[in-house]
Parts: C-alpha cells; structure tokens; sequence
C-alpha cells in the first residue's frame, strides 16, 4: 500500500501544512513493533488481521481507524519470459511446477501466497525452488535480475509500478484462488497525537 500510503500523506500535509514521516516495513515487522511498543508512530497500516489483533489486545484507540484499501495479487514475469498460462487454477498449477523457482516475499501478501499453495497441495514443490525477499520490490529485482523461466506473485499495483524495471505483469490469480489483502488504519493508543 505504499502508494496510496504516500498519497495520503502527502494530501494531508498540504492540506493541513503538518509534516509527516513515515517508515515501511513487513507485515512481520510491523505486528512486533506495535506489539513490543517499539515504535513511536501515530497511526498503524497493516493487514486488517493485523489491526484486528491490536484492537483485541488493546494497543489501538477505539472507534479511531477503518478500511483503508484492497489491493490484488498477480503473477509476474521477467520481461522477455514466456508467459504461463494462469487463466484456470489448473494451469496455474501446471506454471508453478513447470517454473525454474517461485518468488514470493515475507510480507503479509507472501503469507497468503504460501497459504495458496498449501491449497493448491504445492508446499513441497514450491519450497524445493522458492526465493523469498522481504517485499513485492524485492520480488521485481530478483525476477528481473534472472535468466530462466521464473514465476512471481506479488501485489498487481507494486508490479505496475515497478514494470520499466524489467519484469511484466501476466494476470491476477484465476478464480477459486485469488487473493485480495484488506489493509486496515488505526491510531495506536499510545500516539501523542
């Protein structure tokens, strides 16, 4: 959600003439920063699950915060690939195994990924050929600094982005298995703000 994050950000402090910062990170990440207190931040973006279980455990301020967008995950090839056929979940299937590796990140959206293929019956295949960044950008390098027949997943609006950097996107996941990650806001309880 880094681009509509930024967005945001940057509408507010033109509107309201208030400097912001903000500091990205995993969904990993972020869950133990608001969990452990380590973080001094006003507002938390995460997962709906994640801002969930910080409302549960008490770390957010209620009734403050919402949905704040949706985005998809697609499949995404280096520029120049084959592109696989994804149109139905078999032939989805049939790329995953047939790919030199699979290139899908920690972040939240990696997690759904993974779930995907535990579905799919796919967990042994995929591990034995898996590369795991840390996000979607780490996604683009790694497929675009690549030379065999590799396939990726991340988030459609990142790959987008990032296409002139030498990767392409093939599709969104075929019905029956499409993943779409809900971002929730909220503001954290201890925020001065």
């Amino acid at each position: 959600p880094k681009g509509g994050v930024r967005a945001c950000l940057d509408a507010f402090e033109q509107e309201r003439g208030v400097p912001t910062q903000v500091t990205f990170a995993t969904a990993p990440n972020v869950r133990k920063a608001v969990e452990s207190g380590a973080t001094d931040a006003a507002v938390v973006i995460a997962s709906q699950d994640a801002v969930a279980a910080f409302d549960a455990a008490g770390l957010t301020q209620d009734g403050v915060g919402g949905r704040f967008g949706s985005v998809a995950a697609g499949v995404v090839i280096r520029t120049g690939a084959t592109a696989p056929d994804i149109s139905n979940v078999e032939s989805l299937k049939a790329a995953i195994r047939d790919a030199d590796s699979v290139v899908y990140n920690i972040a939240s959206s990696g997690l759904y990924i993974a779930a995907m293929f535990e579905t799919l019956g796919l967990t042994a295949t995929v591990e034995a050929k898996a590369i795991r960044p840390p996000n979607g950008a780490g996604v683009i390098e790694t497929l675009a600094s690549g030379d065999g027949q590799d396939i990726g997943f991340a988030q459609i609006p990142e790959i987008r982005r990032l296409e002139d950097q030498g990767v392409t996107l093939v599709g969104p996941l075929p019905p029956g298995v499409e993943i779409t990650t809900t971002y929730g806001v909220a503001v954290l309880r201890n925020s001065p703000e």
